[in-house]
């Protein structure tokens, strides 16, 4: 199933692509949620939680260990594109200020940004220990990382991509 426009409508500042894929849902629990997390985290001394600029690699492993460890989870892999890079906009920002995304008091100006994420039948969860303390909803996530004068572009694809 793909994600419900009630999920992410949350945030004004985020536009899901309709090239998204559709998604299994998992039925997952807060707390097999939680135990993921803590299973990635734990786990940190084989993927580097704290380099800006590896996340596609990380999201990847992350999805792989999901896949493995928790084989009723479905992983997917949601990217957040500040809007200001899309070719289709290029000229609404001609003249406006490019605003790139960031994680507060650690990265800055990220043309975008990849996590894993679960579909349940509540929620749109992500899983990234590099920008959160725990798993957290794509409407949380997203507004995160967008600063307030930006936006971004959401596409949830397969976990292979």
């Amino acid at each position: 199933m793909l994600v419900s426009s009630n999920l992410y409508a949350q945030n004004p500042r985020t536009e899901l692509s309709p090239y998204s894929d559709t998604i299994p849902q998992s039925s997952l629990s807060t707390s097999q949620a939680d135990s993921i997390f803590s299973f990635i985290v734990s786990n940190k001394h084989l993927i580097d939680l704290d380099d800006c600029n590896i996340c596609k690699s990380r999201a990847h492993i992350i999805s792989r260990i999901i896949e493995k460890y928790f084989p009723s989870v479905f992983p997917a892999k949601v990217w957040l594109i500040a809007d200001c890079i899309r070719s289709s906009k290029t000229e609404y920002y001609k003249y406006k200020p490019a605003v790139l995304l960031q994680l507060p008091g650690k990265c800055t100006n990220w043309a975008y940004h990849v996590a894993p994420v679960i579909i349940t039948a509540n929620d749109t969860i992500v899983i990234d220990p590099s920008t959160q303390i725990k798993p957290v909803s794509l409407s949380k996530w997203a507004g995160d990382i967008i600063p307030t004068n930006g936006a971004g572009f959401l596409i949830i694809k397969d976990k292979r991509y």
